[in-house]
């Protein structure tokens, strides 16, 4: 992957596109989950699965063809996450970012617990010294980049799984 790719959330690089199409990944994981549809509001499920690949990409990892029914459970158990957490049954547009980020964690764990996170299909220089939530900062690289390759990565994951949990409580109905 170039250093110098951008992705953005509705747009991708001609370099991306080359490697790898997005609107037919996109349609086989629709393909794999017709549930998914109504879990969102009218025609949002396809500006949703753009931004979890996008995001996946953006991370510098190299999806395959194959890896959409991993990413269609994860979505699933994401969503469903939510929508038990909340008593919810369509997902509002505001907590998109939040389980965009939960999916592409819990897609990141089962592809390195499984031994399929690897330096050939992600890229570890990618990944993210510090993020910054509203007050809340998280560093992945303390003193200079100290920690192991293997040590950022769990940080990083650890840190989409969880993410957002605070956010759910405003959402959250009450179930008679």
């Amino acid at each position: 992957m170039s250093e110098n790719k951008e992705v953005v959330t509705e747009e991708v690089t001609e370099s991306t596109e080359e490697q790898f199409n997005i609107d037919s990944f996109v349609d086989s994981i629709i393909q794999l989950s017709k549930d998914l549809e109504q879990s969102f509001e009218k025609d949002k499920i396809n500006t949703f699965i753009k931004m979890v690949v996008q995001r996946l990409l953006n991370f510098g990892f190299e999806l395959i063809e194959t890896d959409n029914w991993i990413i269609m459970f994860c979505m699933n158990k994401a969503i469903n996450h939510v929508k038990n957490s909340t008593n919810i049954s369509v997902i509002p547009k505001e907590l998109y970012e939040i389980i965009v980020d939960r999916i592409c964690g819990e897609f990141l764990f089962n592809k390195y617990k499984s031994n399929q996170l690897t330096s050939d299909n992600f890229d570890f220089d990618m990944a993210v010294k510090q993020l910054q939530e509203g007050d809340t900062t998280i560093q992945f690289a303390i003193n200079d980049g100290s920690e192991t390759d293997e040590q950022k990565l769990t940080s990083l994951i650890n840190y989409l799984i969880n993410y957002g949990e605070g956010d759910l409580i405003c959402y959250r109905k009450l179930k008679w």
